[in-house]
């Protein structure tokens, strides 16, 4: 239900959203491997101090495919 409701509020054109907990590398390849993925695509603030992107590292560290960088538009 909370998924549906992100899903229809920000990206109403969408028809799936997959919540899972754990380690995020882990997650994204189960992801990846399930849907027959090429390619991983995350968005991000280019921010690399320290403490920022450990999502974006942990990712990049753990994926068998490539991973492609978006920048993140600014905060409104």
């Amino acid at each position: 239900m909370l998924g549906r409701e992100f899903l229809s509020r920000h990206f109403p054109r969408e028809v799936q959203i997959e919540m899972r907990s754990g380690p995020v590398g882990v997650r994204v390849a189960e992801v990846a491997r399930e849907h027959g993925a090429d390619m991983v695509i995350l968005s991000w603030s280019q921010d690399s101090s320290p403490g920022r992107a450990r999502v974006l590292r942990e990712v990049v560290d753990t994926s068998a495919l490539p991973v492609l960088l978006l920048p993140a538009g600014p905060r409104e």
